[in-house]
This record gives structure tokens, C-alpha cells and sequence, in this order.
């Protein structure tokens, strides 16, 4: 990284890059880069970011596309739907970057950056922050959550640097760690995911009601017990995530997710990088996952009817 105020592009400032270069410009010269009207607002009135404890109004640089300029820093915050083509972007600077962080939920994901970008340069950011891009300008946060790094595909390539946007996070107010096996951090969140994200997004609902409502609790633990089992069979990593999966649905109870808003914009969702793979590694250790099989399916027919 730069010495003094090292060069961060957030390509992809939806709510978590917002969120993330918003607060980053305390620390960092930061580039937003996202779609004209939300960077025409911040480039006017700067990036308002509420929270529960009051607002704060940053002034990051915004454009519309990735400037060719030497960045020591490029966080990809994309959906995974628009990943590759965020890859292409960024393999087509003049200067690589020192670091490419990818900031999106789900499995394999690496894999994808891999097939443009050079493997030693990917990280993984496994972030439990909740955000919601208000409007234009202006994000609101929902809890406080702690973001987890590492390279799952060139471990101790970038630790150094992996180590400085820790601190550098960390100073900036966005609690951060180094993950000393972050495979099993992205299967710990790839489950927290596949179970709010579908029941959240097919019940139409917030997160919170999600375990206020007896039967939608339900759902969402079965979705659990069975990730948990192919995790497993896959990974040889135990976990016990269901107080954990609860505690963050509490967290960011007023939260739309993600995959809650695609559906209802009629956008594709991120559910072949997370139920979805479940129900690829089930069927390698003849596992059966039925909850996590039709809420897969369900999701593709809420996005096969937006198409039609």
C-alpha cells in the first residue's frame, strides 16, 4: 500500500461499496464507481451514510466507470451476476492493482475473479455489515458487523498488505480481522446467507420477521442443518450456526436483503452461488437437501417470471 493515503477504488457502489468507501475516505483517497444517478448525488451533496447512532456525510471522488489510474486497492462489490465483467474492467488498467478485494457473498466466487485476473492479486472480504442504499446519496447501515479477509487461492500471498486494510478498516470504524482459514469463513457465511436470503426474499419480509415468525424460523433452520451437513461431508468443518444466523437476522432486522430487492426489481440473485451450491456439494456426498433444493428452484421461478 501507498504511503500516506493509500488509492482505493470501490468498482460497484451499491450499499456495502458505499458503505465501505464512505467510510474509507476518513483514511483513504477512495473512487466510487457506480451507476449515474447515485454517483451525480454524491459527486453534488456528498455520501450521507445513517446509522443509529446519527448521520455522517462523506465526500468521496464518484464516476461511472473505473478511471485508468494506479490503485492500490481494488474493492469489487458488485453482484456476483456482474462479476466478470467488473474482472474485465479491472484487467484492463494499465497498472494492475496491488490488491483486488472481492466483497460478494457466496462460494467460488475467487474462482470466477481467477479466470481474468491473476490469482495471486484475489482476496476475499466475507463482510456481516447490513446496508441499504436509501436513495441516491444516501446509504443506511444496520448494525455493526465484523469483516473477515484472506486468499483462499494464494494463502500468505498478501498478507502483508491483507494486514495494512485491516488496520486501515479498522480505523475507519468498520471492524475488520485477518481469517487465519478464510475457506471456512466463506462456507460459515455462504450458510448464514442461503438461510435468510430465499426465506426472506420468497416470504417478501425484513429480516427481523424472519425470526419473529414461528414458521419462517423454521424454514430458515432446516436451511441451516442441512448446509451444515454438506459442509461437513465437503470441508470436514463443524459448525453450530444457528444462534449465530439468528443473532444477525436481529441485527439487521429493519434490512431488506439483497436477494429481497432483486426479486422485487426483477434483477437475477445470487442464488446459484449459495443455495445452489449447497445442492452441487449434496449431491456429490448423496446428501439429501430437500429445503435448500426447492427454495432454489422457487427463487429460479420468481426469476423466470420476471422474464416472461
Amino acid at each position: 500500500m501507498s504511503a500516506g493515503s493509500p488509492r482505493i477504488a470501490v468498482l460497484g457502489a451499491g450499499a456495502i461499496g458505499s458503505l465501505f468507501g464512505g467510510l474509507l475516505t476518513t483514511h483513504a483517497r477512495v473512487t466510487l464507481i457506480g451507476r449515474a444517478p447515485h454517483v451525480d448525488a454524491v459527486r453534488a451533496n456528498g455520501l450521507l451514510v445513517e446509522s443509529g447512532s446519527g448521520e455522517a456525510l462523506f465526500r468521496p471522488h464518484a464516476e461511472t466507470t473505473l478511471p485508468d489510474e494506479s490503485w492500490d486497492c481494488v474493492a469489487i462489490a458488485v453482484k456476483t451476476r456482474g462479476l466478470r465483467n467488473a474482472c474485465r474492467e479491472v484487467a484492463a488498467l494499465t497498472t494492475p492493482p496491488g490488491i483486488v478485494l472481492l466483497l460478494q457473498n457466496g462460494e467460488g466466487i475467487e474462482s470466477v475473479a481467477a479466470e481474468t485476473l491473476p490469482s495471486e492479486t484475489l482476496a476475499r472480504a466475507i463482510v456481516y455489515e447490513g446496508a441499504s442504499l436509501r436513495r441516491p446519496g444516501v446509504v443506511t447501515r444496520f448494525g455493526i458487523g465484523k469483516t473477515y479477509l484472506g486468499a483462499p487461492l494464494a494463502p500468505g500471498e498478501q498478507s502483508e498488505t491483507l494486514g495494512e486494510i485491516v488496520q486501515l478498516l479498522e480505523r475507519s470504524g468498520l471492524p475488520a480481522r485477518i481469517a487465519h482459514d478464510i475457506k471456512r469463513e466463506i462456507w460459515r457465511k455462504l450458510i448464514v446467507n442461503a438461510a435468510i436470503n430465499p426465506v426472506g426474499a420468497l416470504a417478501g419480509v425484513v429480516n427481523g420477521v424472519i425470526i419473529r415468525s414461528g414458521a419462517l424460523r423454521k424454514l430458515l433452520r432446516s436451511v441451516i442443518d442441512e448446509g451444515q451437513a454438506v459442509a461437513f461431508a465437503e470441508t470436514g468443518y463443524r459448525f453450530d450456526l444457528v444462534e449465530k444466523t439468528e443473532e444477525i437476522a436481529n441485527n439487521t432486522a429493519g434490512n431488506r436483503n439483497s436477494m429481497l430487492l432483486d426479486l422485487a426489481t426483477g434483477r437475477k440473485t445470487e442464488i446459484d452461488f449459495l443455495n445452489e451450491r449447497i445442492v452441487h456439494y449434496a449431491a456429490r456426498h448423496e446428501i439429501p437437501v430437500p429445503v435448500n433444493r426447492h427454495l432454489a428452484a422457487a427463487v429460479r421461478a420468481r426469476e423466470d417470471a420476471n422474464e416472461s
